[in-house]
């Protein structure tokens, strides 16, 4: 794709990707900081500690762990309600972003521990709202709140890398490689603001939101 061309799908741009990426890896620490250690999007790992509470006959752990899940269930029907309201993806994808926006602004006033369960339920709900909306990275299948699909691309582009050595398949490696990374820097900064913070280190993801609609601002609809 060059500079003149009209981006009329986010997933289009490797910035906004990686930008949603980063948040991906953000919230989880942030949650897991914050609200009691949950995962904010890592709901294979909810799904692990709701089968171990049952195990442990913990009731408690089990509704901590189940209240994300059941977030991400709405959040994806949610998100596939909006989509039949607009035609256009570009549309679609900046309501989404201006709907994420606004929940991390409201979250980041919720500083009693009481509101932890309310958290764990919407921050999954909106989560699902972004990986329901942005599947790709230009052409190239990813996911920005969940790891394991673009481990196994991650795997896929070294071994390419490795068995052709071409320069197309060095670029590939190394682009896809920074967008791989930033849900480990989103992991790694959220951990950090958040022990500093505490509850209002949400915003940050806020700011990211804000950057995001900033960036596409001029990209075209039609």
């Amino acid at each position: 794709m060059t500079q003149q061309e009209p981006i009329k799908n986010m997933e289009d741009s490797l910035a906004i990707v990686r930008g949603l990426t980063f948040v991906g890896g953000y919230l989880n620490a942030y949650c897991f900081f914050t609200r009691g250690g949950a995962f904010g999007t890592f709901h294979t790992g909810n799904i692990v500690r709701v089968g171990l509470s049952v195990v442990q006959k913990d009731s408690a752990q089990f509704w901590a762990a189940m209240m994300p899940i059941i977030g991400a269930v709405v959040g994806g029907i949610l998100a596939n309600t909006l989509k039949l309201t607009t035609q256009e993806d570009l549309s679609y994808q900046r309501r989404v972003i201006f709907l994420q926006l606004l929940t991390f602004l409201a979250v980041g006033l919720l500083l009693s521990d009481a509101t932890n369960s309310l958290v764990n339920f919407v921050v999954p709900m909106v989560s699902m709202f972004q990986l329901s909306s942005f599947r790709r990275a230009r052409e190239r299948a990813h996911n920005s709140t969940i790891m394991t699909g673009n481990l196994r691309t991650f795997a896929q582009l070294l071994f390419e890398m490795i068995n052709k050595r071409t320069k197309k398949s060095v670029e590939d490696f190394f682009s896809y490689s920074f967008t791989f990374l930033s849900f480990f820097f989103g992991v790694v900064v959220g951990g950090y603001i958040s022990v500093m913070a505490g509850k209002p280190a949400i915003w940050a993801c806020a700011v990211v939101m804000a950057m995001i609609l900033m960036f596409s601002r001029n990209y075209q609809t039609a």
